[in-house]
């Protein structure tokens, strides 16, 4: 397990200490699309969502999820389910890229290690 606790400049703000535990990596070749929409998850929309909108996103799964292999769908299905009521957050980001290309994999569960944050 690997789990670091992050300082206040590497949060780049005023966010509560954070700790983040690498559960897998894998390659993006894995993925029907080649991680590209892990790649792209990150990017604002180009129209400001409304509301109602807004609340849709945050209840959706994320866009990446039918593109990775049905295990890790399991594990995102295993933290929704178990982990998030708890305030853990996860996350797959693309670690490494080969030849302009998204590379590996990283899937991530990371956790507020200040309690008030973890209450909320």
């Amino acid at each position: 397990m690997t789990c670091r606790r992050m300082s206040q400049p590497e949060l780049l703000g005023s966010r509560p200490p954070t700790c983040i535990f690498s559960a897998a990596t894998f390659s993006s070749e894995f993925c029907t699309d080649h991680g590209l929409a892990i790649n792209n998850a990150d990017l604002p929309p180009l129209v400001e969502p409304t509301k109602q909108e807004e609340e849709r996103i945050r209840d959706a799964p994320p866009a990446w999820l039918p593109t990775v292999p049905a295990g890790l769908r399991k594990v995102y299905d295993y933290w929704k389910t178990h982990m998030k009521p708890g305030g853990f957050k996860f996350s797959m980001r693309i670690i490494d890229y080969r030849d302009g290309r998204p590379g590996n994999v990283g899937t991530f569960i990371s956790w507020s290690t200040s309690p008030t944050e973890s209450e909320g």
